[in-house]
């Protein structure tokens, strides 16, 4: 069939080209928040993370830089290589179906990560909703596969045109499964919300995850939906085709890249923020005010006066004693306190954001009302949280025997809480964890010893997998309130006793 002569500036240039030159403009943006995120988490979590997490941001980078040097190769394939060519946008080239293919592993990447997050925030209880999610995203990479096979095997896109279904089912699976992702998400977390003792703070950050949860599931879930409808409408390849051959149903293949561009930088961005946005999490950047009576009234330390004067004018009241406890990230602060409130070791690791519970311990005969706070991981340049200072009677301060740079941090945390307290002295107990690891050990326990000597404070060494003196440790921190909240105070202390 002869080919018609015609005016080339009759193509429909700003629809198909003009589409994926814009959709690589976002993309490229949207790559450079993804590598900025990238260098910001491992600038700010390197050691306190899983090695298989580490493993994962750096495949997905890799993957991602690939996919975009896929896209820039292949606008300049359509745009500079072939200009005034528009017979080749019916031919497939090399980058674009290895781009397809790229973002298709993307994708079952970032899912399967999700619904194991999903698993570990259920507790290990929840298994259908993950295994649905990796489900969906197994369709979503088979539907990938199979375009990119027949586009391979016929390389045109007038040969598949029948197959124009196959992008649809891919954004139908993804778009399923983000948003099964975020409704597990958020039911869970209202699901925590009751964890432990309820407090402000804890709802305050409860509900900031379950914002955020729902923003970016909705923006993952938006762009794909948005991109199917335009699909259904847009006949812009048809048009260009009509020039060349009979009129055919249009394939979507070229149109989709403005939106596989901008969905999957996305995604990835996604990813990253959620890792990197824990520390911006656990802030509270407001007033903080603290509740010192048996009335609802809070009222500021400025009032009560100092931290010690604090600590003394308790003691006359009712035994409540407020323990924060501190350390580096991944040294097993949330497993020793659950070992001790519930009887229930965790053998597992999910960044702790905050969680305050709650516990009557009997101690000499005293029953005392504990409220124990289980802080995020501290590490060099983390400033001490107000709420970890004002109002809190005693520290439990935790390095792993297993790292030295977490024994290294304890003097680190606990000159932090002098300085912003502006005491000589806290009540304190260190404690060495993970002590059943005794062939992995870097800290010997002399060293422990001479740390709380030359601090005046308490030493122990437990294991929350064993239980082995997880009691102990809270003993202690009552003892060393005790001693530093005695109304006769011109006695000299009892010496600091350390437990091994």
């Amino acid at each position: 069939m002869a080919t018609q002569a015609f005016d080339i500036s009759q193509l429909p240039i700003v629809p198909t080209a003009g589409a994926g030159l814009i959709g690589s403009y976002l993309a490229a943006m949207m790559y450079g928040l993804t590598v900025l995120q990238t260098y910001q988490y491992f600038s700010r979590y390197w050691g306190a993370d899983r090695t298989h997490v580490y493993v994962l941001v750096v495949v997905l980078t890799v993957l991602d830089t690939f996919s975009m040097a896929c896209n820039i190769h292949m606008m300049w394939h359509f745009l500079i290589a072939n200009y005034c060519n528009p017979l080749s946008l019916l031919f497939a080239d090399w980058s674009t179906l290895v781009s397809i293919l790229a973002n298709g592993v993307i994708g079952i990447i970032v899912q399967v990560f999700y619904a194991y997050r999903l698993w570990m925030l259920s507790d290990r209880k929840e298994y259908i909703a993950p295994i649905v999610i990796v489900i969906l995203g197994i369709g979503a990479l088979v539907s990938c596969n199979v375009h990119m096979a027949q586009l391979y095997k016929h390389g045109t896109f007038l040969q598949v045109a029948k197959l124009a279904y196959l992008p649809t089912m891919y954004f139908s699976f993804s778009i399923g499964a983000d948003a099964l992702i975020t409704f597990g998400i958020t039911f869970w977390l209202m699901r925590h919300r009751n964890r432990g003792m309820r407090s402000s703070t804890n709802d305050n950050t409860i509900r900031k995850l379950i914002t955020y949860t729902i923003n970016a599931g909705a923006i993952t879930t938006y762009v794909p939906v948005l991109g199917n409808l335009g699909d259904e409408f847009d006949d812009s390849v048809q048009i260009v085709l009509r020039h060349f051959v009979d009129p055919l149903p249009s394939d979507p293949e070229f149109i989709l890249r403005f939106d596989v561009c901008v969905a999957f930088e996305q995604v990835l961005c996604e990813l990253h923020s959620r890792l990197n946005a824990r520390e911006e999490l656990r802030k509270n950047r407001g007033l903080v005010t603290v509740n010192l009576t048996t009335s609802s009234t809070s009222k500021t330390t400025s009032y009560y006066g100092t931290h010690l004067e604090i600590m003394k004018s308790m003691s006359t009241a009712l035994k409540k004693r407020k323990i924060a406890v501190l350390g580096s990230r991944s040294v097993g602060k949330s497993s020793l306190v659950k070992q001790f409130i519930e009887n229930h070791f965790v053998d597992s690791y999910y960044p702790t954001i905050e969680s305050t519970f709650a516990k009557s311990v009997v101690y000499k005969g005293v029953e005392y009302d504990c409220h124990i706070i289980d802080t995020a991981g501290q590490d060099e340049y983390s400033p001490i949280n107000s709420q970890y200072a004002i109002g809190i009677h005693g520290y439990v301060l935790v390095y792993s025997i297993t790292s030295r740079n977490s024994f290294n941090m304890i003097q680190i945390v606990h000159d932090k809480i002098i300085d912003f307290c502006g005491v000589s002295k806290i009540p304190c107990v260190i404690v060495g964890s993970k002590c059943d690891l005794s062939m992995s050990r870097q800290v010997d326990s002399t060293d422990g010893e001479r740390l709380a000597k030359e601090n005046d404070c308490a030493w122990i060494e437990t294991s929350a997998k064993t239980n082995h003196n997880v009691g102990k440790v809270f003993e202690l921190c009552l003892q060393e309130i005790e001693k530093l909240t005695a109304p006769n105070q011109a006695e000299p202390p009892a010496k600091s006793c350390t437990i091994q």
